[in-house]
């Protein structure tokens, strides 16, 4: 649901970690087979620095690469999830997939992927 999105993303603007997590987890509830909610709950973790963050974000952003394919934000997001974790060929990988996607996305061409 497009509403808990916006208030989860209106928290999170405001700092509001935590309420803008919870608002992306009713988004979820919501909605399960919309890949926004899971990519806006993944990246929530991602910027988070407490608990296992890099694990939950990576849950979700597959989630969300699952429901969406060629959603390139969220390849994006989940190889930052995977180098916060752990560098891997998965998050080379998740930016091949970007780039493949979008070839002109930043984040991809600061790691010399391409």
């Amino acid at each position: 649901m497009r509403a808990w999105n916006n208030l989860g993303i209106a928290h999170d603007r405001l700092g509001n970690r935590a309420d803008a997590i919870s608002a992306f987890k009713e988004a979820i509830r919501a909605k399960r087979d919309d890949a926004l909610g899971y990519y806006n709950l993944g990246t929530a973790y991602l910027k988070t620095a407490w608990g296992a963050p890099s694990e939950d974000a990576i849950s979700n952003l597959e989630q969300a690469v699952k429901l969406n394919p060629n959603y390139s934000d969220a390849w994006n997001n989940l190889g930052e999830a995977y180098l916060k974790e752990k560098p891997s060929g998965d998050a080379i990988n998740a930016f091949r997939k970007v780039i493949k996607l979008n070839h002109f996305r930043l984040k991809a061409k600061e790691f010399n992927i391409i």
